[in-house]
């Protein structure tokens, strides 16, 4: 058994990003929100809420978003950030 699968999928990504920020995006519900709120809008890929549960269309979805912000020269904090304020935002709305 993984032991990636007897722990929270958002604290892996978090612990993963501590150690290497550049290879490994935070997952967290508000980032997701932003991510799939965009995808209904821009993204040239469409996904599910769920299927962001994938890290690899996590970090597809992820590097849309940058494209389309033209984000490519921000640190992975910054982006971060930004996508789990405007979550948390759509969330209050909800």
């Amino acid at each position: 058994m993984c032991f990636v699968r007897n722990i929270s999928y958002s604290f892996a990504t978090k612990f993963c990003h501590c150690h290497e920020p550049n290879l490994f995006p935070i997952y967290d519900k508000y980032v997701a929100m932003s991510l799939y709120k965009f995808n209904n809008y821009h993204s040239s890929e469409k996904f599910t809420k769920k299927s962001l549960r994938d890290y690899e269309k996590f970090k597809t979805a992820l590097s849309d978003f940058k494209k389309f912000v033209d984000g490519e020269n921000l640190k992975p904090g910054e982006i971060d950030r930004y996508l789990w304020a405007l979550g948390r935002e759509f969330m209050k709305k909800t």
